[in-house]
């Protein structure tokens, strides 16, 4: 039979909040500086061809990240958390775009182009205050970190990891973004950022302990199905020899 379990970015253990604020202060972000907005992009147009809005759904997160500069006095920061292989694989590529249609604002936006290691970026995430995030892992490592985020999706799957945290109300579709339902759904969740962070730990910690022991089920499952092979070999032998 199958066993639905967890995706296992949600039992990855992020480095030492310390290494965090650390790549943040060597990236130019003072982590004490709040409230401060973690951002991640996809070059989706380039990997799915079918996709036609990416300058849209660029615009749209500029001009959300702009309203939260503009609205609450914060910082964003643009995080790539895939670098490559290729091109449309780069997700600073999308971010380089964003920041430069939001070079006006100097300093209160940054991007993060510094190749870390996954732990280091996840306890960047921790710093943050709010997250607005395409790749799904990286939503994964922020909503773990407490950090309420929202879910740009591009694929299925994210859809069905948010519902199964009863956070399904935080996602949209990448081809219905829009610069008027970002700013909203950015402007909801800011509200009701204090409310989440005090319910994440309760809705998350269930799911990160059954991801740690996703291991242990694989090997489990594979003794079994050793043990069963070997009985059914005995049993033929046996035969056999009758």
């Amino acid at each position: 039979g199958c066993r639905l379990v967890p995706d296992l970015a949600f039992a990855l253990r992020p480095a030492p909040r310390t290494r965090g604020r650390k790549l943040l202060r060597r990236s130019g972000v003072d982590p004490e500086e709040r409230p401060l907005l973690g951002i991640t992009l996809i070059n989706w147009g380039a990997q799915a061809r079918r996709f036609t809005g990416q300058e849209a759904y660029e615009t749209a997160v500029a001009a959300a990240a702009r309203a939260f500069v503009d609205d609450y006095g914060g910082r964003c920061v643009l995080f790539a958390q895939v670098r490559g292989p290729t091109a449309a694989d780069d997700d600073v590529v999308p971010a380089r775009r964003v920041h430069a249609s939001l070079a006006d604002l100097g300093d209160a936006v940054t991007l993060v182009e510094e190749e870390t290691t996954t732990a280091d970026l996840k306890a960047a995430y921790g710093c943050m205050d709010l997250f607005m995030g395409t790749r799904l892992h990286s939503n994964i490592f922020a909503l773990t970190e407490s950090v309420p985020a929202i879910t740009i999706q591009y694929q299925p799957k994210t859809r069905g990891v948010m519902r199964m945290l009863g956070l399904e109300e935080w996602v949209i579709e990448i081809e219905e973004v829009s610069e008027e339902k970002l700013r909203a759904l950015l402007g909801e969740l800011w509200r009701e950022r204090e409310k989440l962070r005090a319910t994440l730990p309760r809705r998350l910690d269930p799911i990160v302990a059954e991801a740690a022991r996703v291991g242990t089920l694989i090997a489990e499952h594979v003794a079994m199905r050793v043990a069963e092979h070997g009985a059914q070999r005995s049993e033929t032998g046996a035969d056999e020899r009758r």
